[in-house]
């Protein structure tokens, strides 16, 4: 029933990915390759289902930007465990491995956090020009070109600010480590590991870019910011331990409003749309 009546699309179309490329790569990757004009007809069979789920509102514009249909496009944002990831899971979870070498921080610099393993598109360069001087990074996820990004953390004088972590198995420890999570990508259809940080009270600050920013009430439960020059600022207002435990309290609250079961819910409410 699903294949026929409802698809769910959790990513940018091909075509808006295929625009980003080069000239040379769209000829390759597309004209002159069997293989993406299939992903192309795919893609437009899939457009004419009865009913389109996005996983974000830009993930639904970027829908009727490339398939020319307005009707019949729902949102449902993914959900999270708020169980799993909750302030005290994630600290239950840190006193039963006190080896590791992140752990809750109460005075010195900020501990910024960005999960991810696509670093350029999701903002890591921009992010490392504008660490306030009062703040520590730490990385995880493996990235393309990870040696590139070690390099220019050196030429930068960060050695000692950025701490690349790697992949990992359970990213909750490191969310308990950190003050707040920073998402600063350049297109990004969600964004898990923001609402992951949220429903572990963390603050989080994402760019207008991620599908995550829609359920970010600026000043309220996070911080969106448009261009990179803005993060700066965001970051230093951050700073203060208040602002964070109540921008935190509130994140905590969103996620609270975003879990599967409400998630299954909406699903369950467009099936029996499509279905009457």
């Amino acid at each position: 029933l699903g294949d026929v009546y409802k698809r769910q699309i959790h990513t940018f179309s091909y075509r808006h990915n295929l625009e980003k490329q080069s000239v040379f790569k769209k000829l390759n990757d597309f004209y002159l390759s069997p293989r993406g004009r299939l992903y192309g007809v795919l893609e437009q069979k899939q457009m004419r289902s009865r009913a389109l789920v996005a996983v974000s509102p830009i993930v639904k514009a970027d829908i009727k930007n490339y398939s020319g249909r307005s009707s019949g496009i729902h949102v449902v944002t993914p959900g999270v465990d708020v169980d799993a990831f909750s302030p005290v899971a994630a600290g239950n979870r840190r006193q039963a491995d006190p080896g590791g070498r992140s752990g809750p921080i109460q005075k010195g610099p900020i501990r910024l956090l960005f999960v991810g393993s696509e670093f350029r598109r999701k903002g890591l360069d921009a992010l490392l020009r504008e660490l306030p001087d009062n703040t520590v990074l730490t990385v995880v996820g493996k990235g393309e070109r990870h040696d590139h990004y070690q390099q220019l953390v050196h030429a930068m004088g960060l050695d000692k600010r950025v701490i690349f972590e790697g992949l990992c198995d359970d990213v909750r420890p490191f969310y308990l480590a950190a003050h707040l999570l920073v998402l600063p990508s350049l297109r990004e259809a969600f964004g898990m590991a923001a609402l992951e940080a949220m429903a572990c009270g963390l603050p989080v600050v994402v760019s207008t870019a991620a599908g995550v920013a829609s359920i970010v009430d600026d000043g309220h439960n996070g911080f969106v910011f448009s261009q990179p020059s803005e993060l700066r600022a965001i970051l230093e207002r951050l700073s203060d331990p208040e602002v964070r435990k109540t921008i935190g309290g509130n994140a905590r609250c969103t996620a609270m409003r975003h879990t599967w079961e409400r998630a299954a819910d909406q699903y369950e409410a467009i099936y029996g749309d499509v279905c009457d």
